[in-house]
C-alpha cells in the first residue's frame, strides 16, 4: 500500500462473509432451505473473525512497543454481502450482532481503539460505546483514515471474499475491496504495493 514512508501503518485484509447470492459458499452454509439465516453458526464465525482481528491488531500493538492501536473497521459482510437474504429481520439481526460483538471486544482489549463505519446507515452521526469504540454512522472509512494519519499505529481493515483472491475485481470492483486494493475513488491513497499479488492479478 502507498504509505511506505509510514512504518506503522498496515492493511488487514479480513473475511466477511458472503451471503450476497445463493450461489455462494457462504450462502449453502450459513442459510437454511427456507431462505433463513442459520443465526447461532453465523454469530459463532463473526466472533472468530472480530476476535482474530482484534487480537492479531493487539498482537502488532505489542510488537511495535505502541500505547494503543487505531483499527478502522467497515462493515465486514453487512452490506453488498447481505443482499442475498430474503428476510429484512435476519438482515437487522446481523447487523445488530456485528455491533455486540464489537462491544464486547472492546471491554477485553482496551489498547485497540476501534473505528467501526456504517456507510448505509440513515443519518450521519457519531457514537462512543466506551472509550476505544467509536461507530460513525453514514461513515467513509477513507474520511476516517484521513482523520487518523497522524496516529502511532494505524491499521485499515478491508472486506472481502474468502472464495476470491484480495483485490480481484481491481478498479471495476466498487466496493472497498476494490477501492483499496485498486487504489481507485475514494481509496486511492490505499492501494495495495505488493509486488507478489498485483502481477497475479493482472495476469488474470
Amino acid at each position: 500500500m502507498d504509505h511506505e514512508k509510514k512504518k506503522d501503518t498496515y492493511v488487514f485484509h479480513t473475511w466477511g462473509i458472503n451471503l450476497e447470492s445463493h450461489l455462494t459458499e457462504d450462502y449453502k452454509t450459513f442459510v437454511d432451505r427456507h431462505g433463513r439465516l442459520k443465526r447461532d453458526a453465523y454469530e459463532n464465525l463473526t466472533v472468530d473473525i472480530l476476535s482474530s482481528l482484534l487480537n492479531a491488531a493487539e498482537k502488532v500493538r505489542v510488537e511495535r512497543k505502541k500505547r494503543v492501536a487505531h483499527v478502522v473497521l467497515p462493515q465486514l459482510g453487512l452490506g453488498a454481502f447481505l443482499t442475498g437474504l430474503k428476510s429484512k429481520e435476519d438482515k437487522d439481526w446481523a447487523i445488530q450482532n456485528f455491533l455486540n460483538i464489537l462491544i464486547e471486544l472492546a471491554k477485553e482489549l482496551s489498547h485497540i481503539h476501534t473505528h467501526y463505519c456504517i456507510y448505509n446507515a440513515d443519518r450521519k452521526r457519531v457514537i462512543g460505546f466506551g472509550s476505544n469504540l467509536k461507530v460513525y454512522y453514514k461513515g467513509d472509512m477513507f474520511q476516517v483514515l484521513k482523520g487518523l494519519q497522524k496516529v502511532d499505529l494505524l491499521i485499515a481493515v478491508n472486506a472481502w471474499d474468502s472464495k476470491s483472491w484480495v483485490g480481484n475485481g481491481m478498479a471495476r470492483d466498487p466496493t472497498i475491496d476494490g477501492f483499496m486494493v485498486a487504489g481507485t475513488g475514494p481509496g486511492r491513497t490505499w492501494q495495495n504495493s505488493s509486488f507478489l499479488h498485483n502481477p497475479l492479478l493482472h495476469m488474470g
